[in-house]
């Protein structure tokens, strides 16, 4: 079961402990951030948040089951950026992340710069 989920921020990370985060992300488009997952675990510990309970979390809607893409390595320990498609989208986020944590902005021109920068510093794209 695929979940989708709405938030009135652009822009809203959550920690749901045990090391587990997840962030709703606006596109140009969408004025309210949003996060997908078919995981479970997220899905519980996210509909047991403060923020889900009061509203500033909501879920939209449940979406139809896609195959989930094939990774070579387990991404568990990693903060998984599930809406980002294109490797344009991931260079923004990186690009971002650097800029929000002071870490040089690396020259990333290809997907395995992508992957490379990602999993170095535990950030997952697996829908890249």
């Amino acid at each position: 079961m695929t979940r989708k989920y709405i938030t009135d921020y652009n822009t809203l990370t959550l920690s749901l402990g045990r090391g587990l985060s997840v962030r709703f992300e606006a596109d140009t488009f969408d004025q309210h951030g949003r996060f997908i997952t078919s995981d479970a675990n997220i899905i519980e510990q996210l509909e047991s948040h403060p923020y889900f309970v009061s509203g500033a979390v909501r879920f939209e809607q449940q979406m139809e089951e896609k195959t989930p893409p094939k990774t070579k390595k387990d991404t568990k320990e990693h903060f998984i950026v599930s809406d980002v498609r294109s490797v344009q989208g991931a260079r923004d986020y990186i690009r971002n992340f650097c800029e929000q944590n002071n870490y040089p902005y690396p020259t990333i021109r290809t997907r395995a710069d992508v992957l490379s920068f990602s999993d170095s510093n535990g950030i997952a794209f697996p829908n890249l």
